[in-house]
C-alpha cells in the first residue's frame, strides 16, 4: 500500500511522555521517525498531499515544519497538495479519521506564550496553488534579486553565506539587484500589489523596506494593495508559491528587542546521536576536532569570566587526524561556523570557523549539503548540537558586538587553491589594477603609506585579455566594500567577478557575473589592505579595515 499507512505521536503532559496509539492499520513498510528537540523546538504546521477519490481518502504524504526545520517528506507527493496554515503558535494534539491507513488529519494550535523567536506574515496572494515553495528560517536576508516586466516573473533570495532560493520562471524582464549592507541593514516589511483574473492570481509588484532605505517598486502598481504589518522584527526567510509569475509572498520575522540579546541558532546536520548542550560563555578560546571520513568528534575551550573551560568531547575519539584552532582570544573571536552535511544529511563532513581576523579551515571534505552558522555583527560564545558515534550536528550562541570597530578582517571568499597572501600595513588604497577574462586572473593594489606611494606585487597568473585600472582620488576617495562571484572554472574553484565600492562611487563589475555571489559589507571604515589565496588566477579576497 503506498501512502501513510500509520501514525503515532509523543507528547509532553505537564512534563511526562505521553505516547498515543497508533493511528491506521498495521505498521508495515519504512518506519520514519521525526524527534524534535523539546522544548527548544515544537511543531508549527503540517502539510501533505491525499488522494481525493470519492470511494477512498487517504493521506498519501506528510512533511512536518518546526520552528527551526522542516522534516519530510514521507511518503508519495501524489494526489492533492494540504497544508495546515502556519500560525503563531505550537501543535500541541492532533486528530484525524484512520482505519486500513491514515484517511485525513488536523491539528489542535495554542498560542505561543511568547512571539520569539519566530512570526509569520502572509502569504498574500494565491495560495491555493500546489507549486508552493518555503525558504524557511535563516539567520539574515542578504540580497534580492527581482524579475518584473508587467509583474513579477521570479524571485531569488540570497540569505547566509550565499545560500541562494530562485522561485518562478524569470523568462524575459528586467533584473533588479538589492544588496542589503547586512552587518548593518535587515529587511522590515514587504509591501506590492496583486491582481486576480480567469483562475489566476499574480503579484503585479514589489516593494521592499529595509530599517535604512526603500527599493522599488519593482514590476506594475496593478490590483489591490497589499502589505506586511510591522511587527517590530526583520524579515529572516520567505514562503508563497510561483509558476510563470509569482502567485503569492509571505515571510518569517525575528523581533529586533534587547530582551532577547542571545541568538540560539542550529543545530545543523542529522538527528542521530544525542542532544548536548555546552551553554553560554563570554567567548571561545580554542576548538579541537577530530576527523576521519566525516568529523568524529569535537570539544571547545570556553571563557567563563576569565577562567578556561573544555567542554566534554562530543563525539567519538578514533584514530583520525587531529586539528586544532587557537584563536588570539581575546582580540580574536568567532562570528561564523560554516560547514557541509553529508549527502544522506546524516553527519558533519566538514567545518570553516571565521572570525573577526581570520579564517580557519576548512577541515573535511567540502561535499553535501551546506550549512551555515552567523549572524550580522555577531560572535560566537557557545556550541551545542547532537552527537554518537560522529558530530551529527552542530549549532551555535551567538550575542551582539557592541563596538563594529573591533571587526579588522572579513574573508577571503573563494576557493582554497593557490598560496596565501596579504598586505596589511598601509594607510590606504590608491590603486586597483584588474586583468580578467571569464575569471579574475590577477589583482594589483597600489597603497599609501603616510602620504607615500607603495607598489603592491600582483597577486595571480600572467593570464586576462582584459586590463582595468581604478584610480581613486585619494585621500578623498577610498574604498569601503566590495563584491563579486567564485565558482568552479576549469576544475577549481577561483573568484570569477569582483565590483569595488568606494565612499563616491562603484567600480565595476569586472569578470562573468556567474557562480556564488558574495558581498563584503560596508561598516562605515575603509578598507586598507588585502589578503586572500591565488595561483594561476585569483582564487580568494578579503579585505583589512583601517585600525
Amino acid at each position: 500500500m503506498s501512502g501513510i499507512v500509520s501514525f503515532s505521536i509523543e507528547y509532553d503532559q505537564d512534563g511526562c511522555l505521553v505516547r498515543s496509539p497508533r493511528h491506521g492499520g498495521p505498521t508495515e513498510g519504512r518506519i520514519c521517525t521525526v524527534k524534535l528537540d523539546y522544548p527548544n523546538e515544537f511543531l508549527t504546521s503540517v502539510s501533505g498531499y491525499f488522494m481525493d477519490d470519492p470511494r477512498f481518502v487517504a493521506i498519501q504524504s506528510l512533511t512536518f515544519h518546526s520552528n527551526r526545520r522542516t522534516y519530510g517528506p514521507f511518503g508519495y507527493k501524489m494526489g492533492k497538495f494540504f497544508s495546515l496554515p502556519p500560525a503563531a503558535g505550537k501543535i500541541v494534539g492532533f486528530f484525524g479519521m484512520c482505519g486500513s491507513c491514515l484517511n485525513s488529519i488536523g491539528a489542535y494550535v495554542l498560542p505561543i506564550s511568547r512571539a520569539y523567536p519566530f512570526e509569520v506574515v502572509g502569504p498574500f496572494g494565491n495560495s491555493n496553488y500546489e507549486d508552493r515553495w518555503d525558504d524557511g528560517k535563516h539567520t539574515d536576508v542578504r540580497q534580492i534579486d527581482v524579475v518584473s516586466g508587467s509583474a513579477i516573473e521570479s524571485i531569488t533570495i540570497t540569505y547566509e553565506q550565499g545560500r541562494s532560493f530562485a522561485h518562478g520562471t524569470g523568462g524575459g524582464g528586467t533584473t533588479n539587484k538589492i544588496i542589503l549592507d547586512w552587518l548593518s541593514e535587515y529587511l522590515t516589511s514587504v509591501s506590492g500589489y496583486i491582481t486576480s483574473g480567469f483562475g489566476f492570481t499574480i503579484i503585479h509588484s514589489l516593494t521592499f523596506q529595509s530599517n535604512k532605505r526603500r527599493y522599488g517598486p519593482f514590476g506594475t502598481k496593478t490590483g489591490r494593495k497589499f502589505s506586511f504589518p510591522a511587527t517590530g522584527g526583520k524579515i529572516i526567510g520567505f514562503f508563497g508559491s510561483s509558476d510563470s509569475h509569482l502567485q503569492s509572498l509571505g515571510a518569517y520575522f525575528k523581533p529586533i528587542s534587547h530582551l532577547y540579546p542571545i541568538e540560539f541558532i542550529g543545530p545543523f546536520g542529522g538527528q542521530g546521536g544525542h542532544c548536548w548542550d555546552d551553554g553560554k560563555f563570554n567567548g571561545v578560546k580554542k576548538i579541537k576536532m577530530m576527523l576521519e571520513d566525516v568529523v568524529s568528534c569535537i570539544s571547545f575551550e570556553y571563557d567563563n569570566n576569565g577562567e578556561s573551560i573544555w567542554s566534554s568531547t562530543h563525539g567519538h575519539s578514533g584514530s583520525g587526524d587531529i586539528h586544532m584552532v587557537n584563536l588570539d582570544y581575546p582580540r580574536e573571536f568567532l562570528t561564523s561556523v560554516s560547514g557541509y552535511i553529508k549527502h544522506d544529511n546524516s553527519v558533519i563532513q566538514s567545518l570553516t570557523f571565521e572570525s573577526n581576523i581570520n579564517r580557519h579551515g576548512p577541515f573535511g571534505k567540502e561535499e553535501g549539503r551546506f550549512f551555515s552558522c552567523a549572524l550580522a555583527c555577531s560572535k560566537i560564545i557557545g556550541f551545542h548540537g547532537r552527537s554518537g558515534i560522529q558530530l551529527d550536528a552542530l549549532g551555535v550562541y551567538s550575542e551582539p558586538i557592541s563596538d563594529l570597530h573591533l571587526l579588522k578582517s572579513i574573508g577571503p571568499f573563494g576557493g582554497q587553491g593557490g598560496n596565501p597572501w596579504h598586505n596589511r600595513d598601509s594607510t590606504g588604497v590608491r590603486k586597483i589594477i584588474v586583468k580578467c577574462g571569464s575569471a579574475i586572473d590577477s589583482i594589483t593594489v597600489e597603497y599609501d603609506e603616510n602620504s607615500s606611494v607603495v607598489q603592491g606585487p600582483k597577486h595571480g597568473g600572467d593570464g586576462g585579455h582584459l586590463t582595468f585600472e581604478i584610480k581613486l582620488d585619494y585621500p578623498r576617495e577610498y574604498l569601503t566594500s566590495f563584491s563579486g562571484h567564485f565558482g568552479s572554472f576549469f576544475g577549481y574553484t577561483i573568484v570569477r567577478s569582483l565590483t569595488f565600492l568606494s565612499n563616491e562611487r562603484t567600480y565595476g563589475p569586472f569578470g562573468e557575473e556567474v557562480g556564488e555571489h558574495f558581498h563584503f559589507p560596508s561598516i562605515g571604515k575603509k578598507i586598507v589592505g588585502f589578503h586572500g589565496r591565488s595561483g594561476v588566477f585569483l582564487d580568494s579576497l578579503g579585505a583589512y579595515f583601517e585600525p
